[in-house]
């Protein structure tokens, strides 16, 4: 189950984030049964775990995640915050 009550609490961007916190951004978090949060990914691994917002069950779990490690280094940074920023906010207009 999603948990979007650590997710809301997230930045819309990483611009003029210092980048000790950049690291501690929720990318996904599931909650348990316990009322506890497990987070899946933060900003700063490199495979981001993107499983609680599939919805089909039979997907494979290369489906289900993105390597950043399969992005050139020097635009690895940059594709992260293109991505995260269009997630917590979206397309123009």
């Amino acid at each position: 189950m999603k948990d979007f009550s650590v997710l809301g609490d997230q930045p819309t961007s990483i611009q003029h984030i210092p980048l000790s916190m950049v690291s501690r951004i929720v990318i996904s978090a599931i909650g348990g049964a316990d009322c506890k949060s497990t987070v899946l990914s933060y900003y700063a691994d490199e495979i981001w775990d993107l499983s609680p917002f599939i919805k089909q069950a039979n997907r494979s779990k290369s489906e289900k995640q993105i390597d950043w490690r399969k992005i050139p280094a020097p635009f690895r940074e940059q594709f992260k915050a293109i991505l995260y920023k269009y997630w917590m906010v979206g397309r123009p207009g």
